[in-house]
């Protein structure tokens, strides 16, 4: 197992690599998961188990023992293949790690010696006021033995044995209480002495194999659990430690006490005058039930992994019996689920190179266990890069209590309006390619329409021929932005998707259109407007002589003048659309839409050099100065009446426009008026 985590230190002692492993167990990896999109900055993520699920679960050997398997059975079941030995008496050699200070303190007691191991010598170290705490540290290549009274200074003491050698304390109660950085007291059973470790040195507790048990099973499962289950503890841990201790390679130590091997707390505690006994009585009596039964395989001990919760899947493992099997007593006590959410701050902390994280991908599983099973790679995307990492990273970075996980599929407003809709069998059809990233926000293409949405939008479709001009024009990336509506029905009988920044609007004889920014805002609020000018049958162009926004439209033109679409229809519109473009900029633009004389009754048009009249069936102009003039003087409403003409050249080089009533002639500066 290790106890709830495999630590790489662990996996360094076992014979076969993990990835040799999964190549000759034919292991492949489960098709990848979709992209989950991030969802108001962060991802749900849930999963089952705790721990790497290799062996045996321990919530699965309380649930096996609660329906009624005996300790044997559940280390089978677990175990597949292997057989239950019994060894001889022996003893471990521990590593506590906790005791960081290069030196080995512990406390004066009835009954302490200090042994050589080697040459077997005993010092019987003496008892008194004098002597509170005894101290073994390193000098150079040599050990040195001290001792203080309480609060007192350290004074040397030479117990008579070789300094060469390293010294080990023991008691003839057989219990010895190391005192640790910080200042509490534990007590372990056994020998405690300190080994050489490059230029430090390491404390280290040789202790008979059943008594170190009984401070193992306690730390890994709680023995107030059905018995059964406790006993199935004891021998996987019994036989773990043998295991590690017959296949180590480091030098003065089998195992080490935390969980990158298995945890041991010895017997008791001691902080600040409080005693916690680690040691307990169905513990104990798990150990003495099973004592010196291991699980074997082939005349081997086997590598007896475990961990908390394997999620309802044993995971597949380095040897033979740490096989992939559903597990049908995980869950049975408790179930075993849990979900926690990571935000795109956390994971682009964890992974900055990719920068503003908008998806998660599970790449690869192991294909065993719920979701395809444990996670064996997975993709985070940023607005920068993507990076793939393990299952096993992943899980580690963020604390996750598995692998055996995934990021739960967000609900997004395209989501969201395709199932309104009806799914597949709706207006939308069947999704055509995943869910992806454009301009801020995401679309997704289906068979009948494609979906947009934003931040600043809900779910929208285009469809047909206006999907098609939306994709011409770049999509979101255009100038349009997001739609706003699906597709509905619009103005003079035609089809219309309205956007951030505009609308697209199709007739067959126009086609699909866009109308945008003022021209559209204009178009949008005035009813009046969208009368007059019909549907747009061009795009918006700016005018190479005006010098300002043009769009054609079915009933005429509009043109921007003023903050607003001034229209252009009718016969006005067609004349000026005769004009040529030198005649166009002389006339300027309109500065108003059409109106009505109140005096004649004929259609008015009033451009920034001029005015239009509508008399005959034909378009009469005034402008420039000569239009100024009759303007002053009421223009139409006057004695002179309406235009019959354009401005034409006169004699001496003149400018003369001719009236129902008279003539305006315009020569050196000054206008003359004519009566008839």
């Amino acid at each position: 197992m290790t106890a709830r985590r495999a630590a790489a230190w662990v996996r360094a002692l076992t014979t076969t690599a993990v990835g040799l492993a999964l190549l000759l167990t034919g292991w492949s990896p489960a098709r990848a998961d979709d992209a989950v999109a991030v969802r108001d900055g962060s991802f749900q993520i849930e999963g089952s188990g705790y721990g790497h699920g290799w062996g045996m679960s321990q919530w699965g050997a309380y649930g096996a023992a609660r329906q009624g398997l005996h300790w044997r059975e559940i280390l089978g079941f677990y175990y597949p293949g292997t057989t239950i030995t019994r060894l001889d008496a022996s003893s471990i050699r521990v590593w506590l790690t906790a005791d960081t200070d290069a030196s080995l303190q512990v406390l004066a007691e009835k009954g302490l010696r200090l042994y050589e191991p080697k040459a077997r010598k005993y010092a019987t170290l003496p008892t008194g006021s004098s002597y509170a705490e005894w101290r073994v540290r390193r000098s150079g290549s040599s050990f040195v033995l001290e001792r203080r009274a309480r609060g007192g200074a350290w004074k040397r003491h030479a117990p008579g044995l070789s300094a060469s050698r390293p010294w080990q304390f023991d008691t003839s109660d057989d219990v010895v209480s190391v005192v640790l950085p910080g200042g509490r007291t534990t007590e372990y059973r056994g020998r405690v002495g300190l080994i050489a470790s490059g230029s430090g040195a390491r404390t280290v507790n040789t202790v008979d194999l059943e008594l170190y048990l009984r401070g193992v099973v306690p730390a890994e499962m709680p023995t107030s659990w059905h018995g059964e289950a406790v006993r199935a503890q004891a021998v996987a841990a019994r036989s773990y430690a043998v295991r590690l201790r017959e296949h180590s390679s480091t030098s003065g130590y089998d195992v080490c006490d935390t969980t990158a091997c298995q945890v041991y707390k010895g017997v008791a505690t001691t902080v600040s005058g409080r005693r916690t006994s680690h040691e307990t009585s169905g513990g104990t009596a798990a150990v003495q039930g099973t004592s010196r039964y291991v699980v074997s395989y082939r005349g081997e001990v086997a590598l007896t992994q475990f961990s908390a919760s394997n999620g309802g899947h044993t995971a597949r493992g380095d040897h033979p019996y740490l096989t992939a099997r559903k597990d049908p007593y995980d869950g049975v006590v408790q179930s075993q689920a849990w979900k926690v959410t990571l935000t795109a701050r956390q994971l682009a902390a964890a992974w900055p190179q990719v920068g503003t994280v908008r998806e998660l991908q599970v790449t690869a599983r192991d294909g065993a266990g719920s979701w395809g099973g444990r996670v064996r790679s997975l993709r985070v995307v940023g607005s920068k890069s993507s990076v793939t990492v393990s299952g096993a990273t992943f899980r580690g970075r963020f604390g996750l209590r598995s692998d055996l996980l995934r990021v739960v599929p967000t609900a997004t407003a395209i989501d969201r309006r395709w199932q309104q809709t009806g799914g597949a069998d709706g207006p939308l059809g069947r999704p055509t390619a995943a869910e992806r990233d454009v301009a801020d926000g995401r679309m997704r293409e289906f068979s009948r329409h494609t979906l947009f949405s934003s931040p600043r939008t809900d779910a929208y479709w285009t469809v047909g021929r206006i999907r098609d001009r939306y994709r011409a024009l770049g999509t979101a990336e255009s100038r349009l932005r997001f739609p706003v509506s699906d597709e509905e029905a619009g103005p003079h009988g035609s089809r219309i998707s309205r956007f951030e920044n505009g609308a697209i609007i199709f007739t067959g004889p126009t086609g699909a259109r866009v109308v945008r920014d003022g021209f559209w805002r204009s178009y949008r609020d005035d009813a009046r407007l969208r009368d007059t000018l019909g549907v747009p049958a061009g795009e918006e162009v700016a005018h190479a002589t005006l010098r300002t926004p043009v769009q054609r439209f079915s009933k005429g033109w509009a043109f921007w003048q003023g903050g607003r679409a001034v229209p252009l229809i009718g016969g006005f519109g067609g004349h000026w659309n005769r004009l040529s473009a030198s005649e166009q900029r002389h006339r300027g633009v309109p500065t108003g839409p059409e109106t009505r004389s109140a005096t004649k009754g004929v259609p008015v048009q009033r451009f920034t050099t001029g005015t239009w009249f509508w008399v005959d069936h034909r378009v009469r102009e005034t402008y420039g100065k000569i239009d100024e003039r009759y303007r002053q003087l009421g223009a139409e409403k006057s004695r002179l009446g309406l235009p019959l003409g354009t401005e034409e050249a006169g004699p001496g080089g003149s400018r003369v426009s001719r009236f129902e009533g008279g003539t305006i002639t315009w020569k050196s500066g000054k206008a003359t008026v004519r009566y008839r």
